[in-house]
Formats: structure tokens, sequence, C-alpha cells
């Protein structure tokens, strides 16, 4: 049985998008006139800040705090359940 291939790196993504795009363009210049304005602009200054995104990001921070996050709760709720205890 084959393995899945391994993940594309960030920067084969938005590679990809931006042939995507243009392919696209091209594609729908042989049926309307195409006229690269503000959407194009757009399109590059999305570019640049989804890469600004992906060289700051950093997925063993975000663990982190999801761990510390579910740690959290478990302690608040062993102490709801001492308080409920003390109670009754």
């Amino acid at each position: 049985m084959n393995a899945p291939p391994p993940p594309l790196p960030p920067r084969d993504v938005v590679l990809t998008m931006m042939l995507g795009v243009l392919v696209a363009l091209v594609k729908i210049a042989d049926y309307a006139t195409v006229i690269p304005g503000l959407a194009l602009f757009l399109l590059g200054v999305l570019i640049f800040v989804l890469a600004g995104m992906q060289a700051a990001f950093d997925s063993r921070e975000v663990w982190e705090r999801i761990q510390w996050a579910e740690h959290d709760s478990r302690r608040s709720d062993s102490s709801d359940q001492v308080v409920a205890e003390e109670t009754s």
C-alpha cells in the first residue's frame, strides 16, 4: 500500500494559488476583456500578507496554548467538585 504524500510546504501553496489565478486570467481572457486593476493589486497584497502570516506562525506555540487552556479547565472542574463536596 502506498503512503500518502507529505504535505506541501507553505510557499508551495502560495505559488500554486498564484499559478491558478494566472491560468484563470488567461482562460477568461478568451471570453471577456480582462482589465487588471485594483483586484490584481489587492491579490498581490494578499499574497504578501499570507507569506508574512506563514512566516510568523508558530504551530508549537498554538499547541502549547491549547494544552494550557485544557489544563486550566481541568483545574477549574476539580475545584468546582471540591466546592460542591464542601457544601453538601
